[in-house]
């Protein structure tokens, strides 16, 4: 669901903000940074718990 909707998170964010992401599983980081980078959203860091992952992303 996460990665049908980062286009549009990135068209509501201005240049500078930051996104903030969580819920999802540290296998699917990846490709939730890929497709991120695909719309001009710069990977930050992201935090682990129980194979849980939030990440964070700042609009380029």
């Amino acid at each position: 669901m996460l990665l049908v909707q980062i286009s549009d998170y990135a068209a509501n964010l201005n240049t500078g903000g930051h996104l903030i992401m969580s819920g999802f599983f540290n296998k699917d980081l990846n490709s939730i940074q890929e497709c991120c980078a695909s719309v001009h959203l710069k990977f930050i860091r992201n935090f682990e718990e129980n194979n849980w992952v939030a990440a964070s992303f700042s609009k380029q």
